[in-house]
């Protein structure tokens, strides 16, 4: 599971994950609105349209 935090603490999103320990995590695809999140075991695990954007 990965949870987004906003500044005050506040969950703002969770979303399942196809395995354990995630290790980082990163926008991409049109407007930075996808979140990429890679793991221990090496895969890439992609939350289209996160509601949440990189800059």
């Amino acid at each position: 599971m990965v949870y987004v935090f906003a500044p005050n603490g506040r969950v703002m999103l969770t979303a399942r994950t196809p395995v354990d320990l995630p290790t980082d995590r990163a926008f991409g695809g049109d407007g930075l609105k996808d979140l990429y999140v890679t793991f221990a075991t090496g895969q890439v695990f992609r939350v289209n349209n996160s509601g949440l954007a990189g800059r």
